[in-house]
């Protein structure tokens, strides 16, 4: 009986069953084709990060680092609010009297084993014809999806962007492509393709947006 062999089994099989458990999972790379591909640093829990689509950019403050707030209500000049893995739009409680966005809409359904394309023929719609969906505002939910967090206004549609694996403690993106209007009633679409820096970091969001046509 070869006992070398039965030792190293006797090794390997208890690390297969644990990284079967708790291994991390490859994220897909998904091409932006066309799209701008822009990355927002949000790792605190109790604070918002702020993205501003006709800026093209992350605001930052004084010292030039990501702007952190409390409440996405004291800050200006933002479409989308980002803590973590959850996402706010300038709709319900966030919406000031200047601002005409009406939240989002699901233009394309999200596939974690078959991820879409930004570039997919649903998603290749006109702002206009847009007018008449049922645009999803933020609300006052529990955003529970990676663990324990207390109810916060943000937009749920735009927050299921992911699955969380336990396992690995991972936030999975699904790929779904998302119509988001910016505070000006503009268009655009918007896809959440990672949630980690290249060492594995978490809380640095990949968003590939591209603005609709009129």
């Amino acid at each position: 009986m070869d006992y070398s062999l039965l030792r190293r089994t006797a090794v390997l099989l208890p690390l297969l069953c644990l990284c079967g458990l708790g291994c991390q999972v490859e994220i897909p790379y998904v091409d932006p084709l066309d799209a701008t591909v822009s990355v927002v640093e949000s790792q605190e829990a109790s604070q918002w990060a702020f993205f501003d689509f006709d800026g093209g950019q992350q605001l930052l403050g004084p010292d030039d680092s990501p702007l952190l707030l409390d409440d996405p209500t004291q800050a200006q000049d933002w479409d989308l609010a980002i803590s973590q893995f959850v996402l706010a739009t300038r709709t319900g409680t966030y919406a000031d009297d200047q601002s005409l966005s009406g939240g989002s809409l699901e233009l394309v359904e999200g596939d974690e084993e078959n991820p879409p394309s930004i570039g997919a023929d649903a998603a290749q719609v006109s702002c206009s014809s847009l007018a008449d969906g049922d645009w999803v505002a933020d609300t006052d939910a529990d955003p529970d999806l990676a663990g324990p967090r207390a109810s916060v206004v943000h937009n749920e549609l735009l927050t299921g962007w992911f699955r969380y694996r336990l396992s690995s403690h991972q936030a999975i993106p699904n790929f779904a492509v998302f119509a988001v209007q910016d505070r000006f009633g503009r268009c655009l679409k918007l896809q959440v393709a990672d949630y980690y820096d290249d060492e594995g970091e978490s809380g640095f969001v990949t968003m590939y947006w591209q603005y609709l046509v009129d």
